[in-house]
This record gives C-alpha cells, sequence and structure tokens, in this order.
C-alpha cells in the first residue's frame, strides 16, 4: 500500500479530469456553437464515479422560472471551440456535505441554501 501526502491524491484527481476533459474537447472539436460539460460524482458504496456529459445550453438543470441551476457534486464548464476557451461556469464537491446523513449537517445545509439563495443561485442536490 502506498503512502500518499495530504493533498496529493486530490491533485491526482485534478490531473485525472483534466486529462478527461482535455479527450472530451478533441471529440467534440467539430462542434460549432458552444456547448457544456457536466461532471458529477456518483456514489457507489465506498467509493465515487465521475461521469462526465456533454450538454447543450437548453439542456442545463433549471428551475420553474427558467433560470440555470448548479448542482451539488458536480462542476459545469462551458466549452467555446470557435473561442478556444474552457470557462468553468461552477464547482460544487460532494465532499461540501453528504445528504445521506442530514440530520447530522442541517445547520450546513441551511447555512449554505440561504447564501445560494441570497446571491441569486439556487442550488440541488444531484
Amino acid at each position: 500500500m502506498s503512502m500518499y501526502e495530504i493533498g496529493e491524491i486530490r491533485q491526482l484527481f485534478g490531473i485525472d479530469l483534466m486529462e478527461r476533459l482535455d479527450d472530451v474537447r478533441s471529440h467534440m472539436m467539430h462542434r460549432e456553437a458552444p456547448y457544456y460539460i457536466l461532471v458529477r460524482t456518483q456514489p457507489e458504496g465506498t467509493t465515487y464515479t465521475t461521469k462526465i456529459i456533454t450538454l447543450e445550453l437548453r439542456q442545463l438543470p433549471r428551475g420553474p422560472s427558467g433560470k440555470i441551476i448548479p448542482l451539488m457534486a458536480t462542476l459545469l464548464f462551458r466549452v467555446d471551440n470557435k473561442r478556444g476557451t474552457l470557462e468553468l461556469m461552477w464547482a460544487f464537491p460532494r465532499d461540501t456535505f453528504d445528504t445521506r446523513v442530514l440530520e447530522t449537517y442541517d445547520h450546513v445545509i441551511e447555512s449554505v441554501a440561504s447564501q445560494a439563495w441570497a446571491a441569486g443561485l439556487p442550488v440541488i442536490n444531484s
């Protein structure tokens, strides 16, 4: 078993994610219209699986008012091939809190939700 320094695994995850995003961008380089890449973590037992999904603007999660709503445990990137840009739209990692133990983190959830609402950004847990 290998020993890792604090933060080293998170850094390796970041490197892996950037390589995977680069693969998606290479595969989608023919797209002229901007598109979005949604990165979602899915708990599976004691581990998490990362899912990467490409979306068009019309497919982004929206509330009843039609406003785009950030999802917990996701990252969203906007890609514009014409400009050659990849822009981070939001980053809400799952390790903010775990919804399987809601009663333990009720005050945290209320705080995060109230801050998001105050900023005009309702947050939905994916």
